[in-house]
C-alpha cells in the first residue's frame, strides 16, 4: 500500500500554532482562523467569505449555501475563540466603519465578513498564507502550517473517527463519493 501523499498535521502541532497567536485583536482573529480551518475543513475562499451568521455553534456555511459541520471536539474552542474575536471585531467595526450592523451587511450594502483586518476590510488569501507561515515559525513546529494541510487533517480525523465516505463527502462539500474515496486514500490509510 502506498504512503499517503498529502500532508496531515498532528493535533499537538496545530495546538502549538494556535497557542503562538498573541493575546491581541490580530492574535484572536488568527487563532480563530486556524481553529476554523482545522475544525471545519473549509476551503480558504469559503472561510474568507463567511459573514457572522454563517457560523453557528455546530455548523459553518460555505459560499454555495451548503452547511458543513464543526467537529464536536472543537466546538467549545471555536465558540471561545469566536467570542474573543467578536469583542475585538465589534470595536474595530464601530471605530472604522460606524453604522455597520453585526448582521453581515452594512447600511450601504457592503458585506461585513466574519474575519476582517484592523480597518474592518475583508482578509485575503495572501494574508492567510503569510500568517500561517509566521505562526509556524513562532511556534517552532517542524513543518510549515498551510490551509490545505488543515483541511486534510480535518478530513483524516473525520474518517478515522468512523465517518462513512458519504459523511466525509458532505462534510467537505465534495461532489462524489468516488472523488472522496480517492481524496481520503491520499491522506490516510483506507480502512
Amino acid at each position: 500500500m502506498a504512503e499517503p501523499e498529502r500532508e496531515v498535521f498532528g493535533a499537538d502541532e496545530i495546538r502549538r500554532a494556535i497557542a503562538a497567536c498573541a493575546d491581541t485583536p490580530t492574535g484572536h482573529r488568527d487563532a480563530l482562523t486556524i481553529t476554523l480551518l482545522w475544525a471545519t475543513g473549509l476551503k480558504v475562499a469559503d472561510l474568507l467569505a463567511m459573514r457572522p451568521p454563517d457560523l453557528t455553534r455546530t455548523r459553518a456555511r460555505r459560499r454555495d449555501g451548503s452547511w458543513g459541520p464543526i467537529a464536536r471536539e472543537h466546538q467549545d474552542s471555536v465558540r471561545a475563540r469566536r467570542e474573543a474575536w467578536s469583542v475585538d471585531r465589534t470595536r474595530i467595526i464601530a471605530t472604522e466603519r460606524p453604522g455597520w450592523a453585526d448582521k453581515g451587511v452594512a447600511a450601504n450594502n457592503v458585506v461585513v465578513r466574519l474575519l476582517c483586518n484592523l480597518r474592518g476590510a475583508p482578509l485575503d488569501a495572501s494574508y492567510l498564507r503569510h500568517m500561517l507561515a509566521t505562526v509556524s515559525d513562532i511556534s517552532a513546529i517542524p513543518r510549515r502550517l498551510h490551509a490545505a494541510g488543515l483541511r486534510n487533517t480535518f478530513a483524516a480525523d473525520l474518517y478515522k473517527s468512523g465517518a462513512s465516505l458519504e459523511d466525509c463527502r458532505v462534510a467537505l462539500g465534495l461532489a462524489t463519493v468516488q472523488y472522496t474515496a480517492g481524496y481520503i486514500a491520499s491522506i490516510c490509510p483506507v480502512r
